[in-house]
């Protein structure tokens, strides 16, 4: 189990013992740890990347994770540039399996630090099931008018969170039932993304 947090979140020791022999399971961070951090303020623009190096016998190796900190977008990659499986979106609670055995390495990267996505993405809704606010995220390639909305299981408009032109990037939006008037009931509700000719629908659960 590796820890990744912000400054100050993370006091213990975690400094690992050496690598074990050959064909014995490991994976820590490239800096001989299983906890890294990262600044409590991030600048857009700047790189925040946490390599991690893994050495296993047997492949699939089956990456887990909990995300904590639901307001900040994680990506994993492969260490050979996305090459591999590409980028991998974690929020909430999820797994992925990394099938290629020459891939003994992978990198956790923070969204703020990356430039721009390389394609659209609409995100699952994080916390889902949700009472009053969770986090929508998406991604953007490149500059354009977003319109972002939420309906009822009848197609009925309840609210636009998003609705103008963007640049590119990895975005998020802040739902809270209480804005609108007298607040949601529990449900199921959708959520709508279009820009330009990409189009996404999730859904998302409302409990009181």
């Amino acid at each position: 189990k590796l820890y990744l947090g912000a400054e100050g979140a993370i006091t213990r020791d975690y400094n690992l013992p050496p690598v074990p022999p050959s064909g014995a399971f490991d994976a820590r961070f490239a800096t001989q740890s299983m906890a890294a951090t990262y600044p409590v303020s991030l600048k857009s623009g700047n790189d925040y990347s946490y390599p991690i190096t893994v050495q296993s016998r047997t492949y699939p190796v089956t990456v887990q994770w909990n995300i904590i900190d639901g307001a900040k977008d994680f990506v994993l990659t492969d260490g050979v540039n996305g090459k591999s499986f590409g980028e991998k979106h974690m929020s909430g609670s999820g797994s992925f399996q990394i099938a290629n055995k020459n891939v003994k390495s992978f990198v956790v990267k923070i969204a703020e630090g990356l430039s721009k996505p390389k394609s659209f993405a609409l995100h699952q809704n994080y916390p889902n099931p949700f009472n009053p606010t969770t986090v929508i995220k998406y991604d953007l390639p490149e500059d354009g008018r977003v319109l972002l909305r939420v309906y009822n299981i009848l197609g009925e408009l309840v609210t636009t969170l998003v609705d103008g032109t963007e640049t590119a990037g990895y975005k998020s939006v802040s739902f809270n039932t209480a804005s609108i008037g007298g607040g949601l009931s529990s449900g199921v509700y959708f959520y709508r993304l279009e820009t330009g000719s990409f189009i996404d629908v999730k859904k998302l659960a409302v409990i009181r």
